[in-house]
């Protein structure tokens, strides 16, 4: 049995669902993505930007389509899509499903045999789709947050699969401050949700490697955490005050109550939100699981920098590029993000890069040490040695 949680009409010729395999407790299995070419005619622009930015995303950047592709078509969708259920390279997972065009009753006759023959070459799940909890047109203002949607539901359970949740989270919180569309916090309720339900129970599937998994959470999932009734409210001008009470609008549909419990998606956001920084030019920081276009805007809003240099390892290259990514589409931000890489274990490469960042930028910076120690303690130490103001979470 399939719940469907999630539709999507594009352009009124491509249509695209979202399925969960019921029940959920006991099994294991990925999503259904369920695609379906309703009208064969040549694409329009909003079909075309729409597969682009959902591929972008969903293939961790590794495959690009043009948004002009004129002799892309399904069959080509339906290939890439079927790579990227199968790829290592991204954390999303997914089964593959296509319309089913007719019960197969006798074997015999020539055209049963034909859609036999045809379901046999096409790697797909053949189903019949219902009603979806939650559906959406397509349209221009919203194909990049419901690209971002789609491909949050699809994430693998697991450490990395959870950490692209809370960073297409915090892009989609931005998205609707900054746009103050209310679809978009429609969007992110689905995505709460799916994450307290779907996603926290699949993720006590981790049994190998689990204590090493659950060790890197930097806020793990408490399963014992229930989600009641969601009532998302938001007030204030600023963005962190309306994280804030996005956060603590949350927290109260959840159960049992405990004020000390630290909100899975948002958590890390809100932390930050209530540190004291001052303001200060640049700022210097550490690239995390949960690095986001949301968590460079908070530090922007809330020291004034117009410049923010990030150290990122190859553990967190995906939300770099999601982060860049997101500002790049958006093109109106107000501040400019320059990257470094760095060893995550190199200890002389590590002093070496942290010290010409430190020279470089100067003075008027806060350093913002987070993330991994190898990399946080050395850059808060030698921000203390030169006078930098500086904060160690």
């Amino acid at each position: 049995m399939i719940r469907w949680i999630a539709s999507l009409n594009v352009g009124s010729q491509l249509f695209m669902s979202v399925g969960q395999v019921l029940p959920l407790s006991g099994n294991i299995f990925p999503k259904i993505l369920h695609i379906e070419l309703r009208r064969k005619r040549k694409s329009s622009r909003i079909v075309e930007n729409f597969i682009t930015t959902f591929v972008s995303i969903l293939s961790s950047f590794t495959i690009w389509i043009p948004s002009k592709a004129g002799d892309f078509g399904f069959a080509d969708l339906v290939r890439i899509l079927t790579y990227i259920s199968h790829s290592q390279i991204p954390s999303y997972r997914f089964l593959l499903s296509s319309k089913k065009r007719t019960e197969i009753e006798e074997h015999t006759r020539m055209y049963d045999l034909g859609m036999v023959h045809r379901k046999l070459k096409v790697p797909m799940i053949l189903v019949e789709t219902g009603e979806a909890e939650y559906s959406w047109d397509v349209e221009t203002n919203n194909i990049l947050p419901l690209a971002l949607l789609f491909s949050s539901l699809l994430t693998s359970p697991t450490r990395h699969g959870g950490e692209l949740r809370q960073v297409i989270a915090h892009s989609l919180l931005y998205l609707s401050y900054a746009s103050k569309n209310r679809q978009i916090l429609r969007m992110l309720e689905l995505l709460i949700r799916d994450t307290y339900d779907w996603y926290f129970d699949h993720i006590k599937c981790l049994y190998e490697p689990k204590i090493s998994e659950f060790r890197l959470f930097a806020v793990a999932p408490d399963r014992s955490i229930k989600l009641g009734k969601l009532d998302l409210k938001f007030s204030g001008e600023s963005f962190c005050d309306y994280l804030i009470s996005l956060v603590e609008s949350l927290k109260s549909s959840l159960s049992p109550k405990n004020e000390r419990y630290k909100e899975y998606l948002f958590g890390r956001l809100e932390t930050l939100a209530k540190i004291d920084y001052g303001e200060v030019e640049n700022v210097i920081t550490v690239a995390t699981g949960q690095w986001s276009l949301a968590q460079a805007y908070l530090l922007h809003e809330m020291t004034g920098a117009t410049d923010i240099h990030v150290l990122y390892t190859q553990n967190v290259l995906e939300q770099r590029l999601m982060e860049e990514y997101l500002r790049l589409k958006l093109g109106d931000v107000e501040f400019e993000v320059t990257y470094y890489p760095i060893s995550a274990t190199d200890a002389m490469i590590i002093d070496e890069v942290v010290e010409g960042i430190v020279k470089k930028v100067g003075h008027d910076a806060l350093v913002f040490a987070q993330g991994p120690a190898t990399i946080a303690l050395p850059l808060y130490r030698l921000a203390k040695k030169e006078g930098i103001k500086t904060t160690l979470l």
